[in-house]
């Protein structure tokens, strides 16, 4: 067999595994930290949801990444190697470093410098991947501020003891976290496998079930150390307001796989947070009468990180690709 597309296929074992690995922290979080379910069941649920997004929903972001935004004729084993390279050491990057980098935008940048590169581009599906990135930000903050300011403390007073004793509450929770880890399978597999789904040497569904299988084993190995460490954002918050945030960025992002727009979860989900906290805070100071400054209200220095990662994160994979490619 061909050693290029083994190594291939060890690159996006490896993509898969880091994927599931801190993956599972913004999916079964609360679950684990409230004290539901312990780690090791939580691995297992996120790998058999998480394959099973990959299976039904994942391919519609595999035709973008592999084929959509850039012909798949130019998704040779070399020029997919590179792609897969950079998606890979992005993985390093976030994990070790701890760089806030979301793979997806990583993997919509290198594509679009193969492309580039190639001289071939799908300049609608590109369009279409970069509305819904400028999009989804302001959608998910005003949503989530709407609820934090509405909705929020009606919702805390009635379910939330139900949330932390009582068995619905659990299993709302447990439910929840399988349908976030559903979300990551059917979007973030592509991640790994849409490159090598682009060379035509493996087929679609062999490589999602690759893909979401990666993931879940990530989930099981490496996902009980990284449950400790990865989601901050969504274990700090009450358990309502996790179940909220929770909910609503699975919701989005599913939306948005079956539109075929890769997009990072982790930072919907963070965005969501703020509103969140934004709307819980502004509603309080209404209540009180007491006046505060907005910028005070939700972490300025988190929302300015994330719109600068936002932004440049494809732009540095798009010019690392073009570079490397344009040297072999």
């Amino acid at each position: 067999m061909n050693f290029l597309f083994l190594l291939g296929i060890v690159i996006a074992i490896f993509a898969g595994i880091n994927i599931g690995g801190t993956g599972i922290a913004p999916a079964l979080g609360p679950a684990v930290g409230s004290k539901i379910i312990g780690k090791t069941k939580a691995g297992f649920l996120m790998a058999i949801f998480s394959l099973i997004g990959a299976i039904l929903i994942g391919p519609y972001v595999v035709e973008t990444l592999g084929g959509g935004i850039t012909p798949s004729e130019n998704f040779t084993l070399t020029a997919s190697l590179v792609v897969m390279g950079v998606i890979g050491f992005s993985l390093f990057a976030t994990n070790l470093l701890k760089i806030p980098m979301s793979t997806s935008q990583v993997a919509v940048g290198s594509v679009v410098g193969l492309g580039l590169f190639s001289k071939s581009l799908h300049l609608d599906s590109l369009s279409h991947v970069l509305f819904w990135w400028f999009i989804t930000p302001i959608l998910s903050f005003l949503i989530a501020a709407i609820i934090g300011r509405y909705f929020y403390f009606s919702l805390n007073e009635k379910w939330g003891f139900k949330m932390d004793k009582g068995i619905l509450g659990k299993l709302i929770v447990i439910l929840l976290g399988c349908y976030v880890a559903f979300s990551i399978g059917g979007n973030n597999a592509a991640n790994a496998i849409a490159p090598l789904v682009g060379t035509g040497m493996i087929s679609m569904s062999l490589g999602v079930f690759l893909g979401g299988l990666m993931i879940g084993l990530g989930a099981i190995t490496i996902g009980r150390r990284t449950m400790d460490t990865v989601g901050n954002e969504i274990t700090e918050i009450s358990l309502m307001g996790a179940v909220i945030v929770s909910g609503l960025t699975a919701v989005i992002v599913n939306l948005l796989s079956i539109l075929g727009v890769p997009i990072s979860l982790n930072q919907v989900l963070t965005i969501s947070v703020i509103g969140l906290g934004w709307g819980r805070a502004s509603r309080a100071i209404e209540s009180v009468g007491t006046p505060k400054n907005m910028e005070e209200l939700f972490s300025d220095d988190v929302s300015k990180k994330i719109m600068v990662f936002w932004v440049i994160t494809p732009v540095i994979s798009l010019l690392v690709t073009y570079f490397i490619l344009s040297l072999i």
